[in-house]
């Protein structure tokens, strides 16, 4: 939502948690939010009933926010959201019946285990089989490096992959993969490293990082076969990295561009490649076209002539 509302209203939208939390933290010393009585238990606070309203602020916050922000790539992230909320409004209609029975921090306990299965659960953003980071971490986390100009890398791409997994046998290349991206992790430990599928990986920096030495790296450990538990196999890749000066409007405008380069280090051999302008025109045209294709197929508007 903090990229829809003006940044101004955002912020005021924060000053109720930030109420609550001084509420509840002080309470020992003036018994405003709720106190405890030997005989009688928990007793509310005249400030106790307010906090509910703060607290249904944000749990109807949350649900327009869900609504109105789904597409098709976070479908099952909002479902997570619309169901920790349910769960959350459950838990305070039964907690109003009777509320010293203190229903909600169960239902709240679940709510946020919903969360974080659906929407922070890091198995979501990390690739099975290379360990490395996947292409919805990729969606994630390169927001705000375009969006404030800062991202530098650069990627390669294993030539003729399919191929590989035909003469190799998937199950080997499979394990290749995962060494690879042991290797990755290792050798770039403070960079964004993701494994974008079909033997394509892309290494990011939010600051500088001298790409051509590492492109220089990544060759050198390519150039001999990977020998690995008693097995030896060779893969010729080709390098191409990433034109900072270049401003793109979102992820998936760079992702596009990426593998329009992997496409051609595939048919380009010992040559690597600047993702430049000329991907990027080449990207927004295929983002384009996609876009009328699919807006004429769901409308039934398509006509084909042979």
């Amino acid at each position: 939502m903090a990229d829809r509302i003006d940044k101004k209203w955002f912020t005021l939208s924060a000053i109720p948690v930030a109420v609550m939390a001084i509420v509840v933290i002080t309470t020992p010393w003036h018994a405003c939010f709720f106190t405890i009585d030997p005989d009688l238990g928990v007793l509310q606070g005249p400030l106790y009933v307010p906090f509910y309203g703060f607290f249904l602020f944000y749990l109807v916050f949350c649900f327009i926010a869900a609504a109105t922000s789904e597409i098709k790539e976070n479908k099952e992230q909002i479902d997570g959201l619309l169901l920790s909320g349910a769960l959350i409004a459950a838990g305070t209609i039964l907690e109003a019946i009777d509320w010293q029975t203190l229903f909600l921090p169960f239902f709240i306990t679940l709510g946020v285990s919903c969360i974080y299965i659906t929407v922070r659960n890091p198995d979501l953003f990390k690739d099975k089989k290379t360990g490395l980071l996947s292409s919805a971490a990729f969606n994630l986390l390169m927001k705000e490096p375009l969006r404030h100009h800062q991202a530098c890398g650069f990627g390669f791409a294993i030539r003729s992959y399919n191929q590989c997994r035909v003469s190799y046998g998937s199950a080997v290349v499979d394990r290749y993969l995962s060494h690879f991206g042991e290797y990755i992790r290792n050798e770039f430990p403070k960079k964004y490293c993701f494994y974008l599928d079909n033997g394509h990986f892309l290494i990011v920096s939010p600051g500088f990082m001298d790409i051509h030495a590492d492109i220089a790296k990544i060759h050198q450990q390519f150039k001999d076969p990977w020998i690995r538990e008693g097995e030896s196999a060779s893969f010729d890749i080709g390098c191409c990295y990433i034109d900072n000066r270049l401003n793109y409007s979102s992820p998936a405008e760079l992702r596009e561009s990426l593998e329009l380069a992997f496409n051609d280090i595939d048919t380009l051999e010992h040559k690597d490649i600047v993702v430049d302008e000329k991907y990027k025109q080449r990207a927004e045209r295929q983002t384009h076209i996609r876009k009328i294709l699919r807006k004429a197929i769901e409308t039934d508007s398509i006509e084909i002539f042979l």
